[in-house]
């Protein structure tokens, strides 16, 4: 299996609202124990992040005033 890199973008913001970085889509814990994790955990956690970041960007369009 090909090792997966973190998916950090450098754009850091740990929403509390959520309990994730609106940069990466991971947990805080998710973000600290990276190194630690085995590849299939990686992998498990990557393939969340599109759900968490669709959930985010959905709600930022509900909560934005329609001009």
């Amino acid at each position: 299996m090909k090792k997966i890199s973190s998916p950090c973008n450098n754009k850091c913001n740990l929403n509390h609202s959520y309990n994730f970085c609106t940069g990466c889509f991971r947990t805080g814990e998710e973000i600290f124990k990276w190194i630690y994790f085995s590849e299939e955990t990686r992998k498990e956690i990557i393939d969340l992040l599109p759900k968490r970041k669709t959930h985010y960007l959905e709600n930022l369009q509900i909560k934005k005033p329609n001009l």
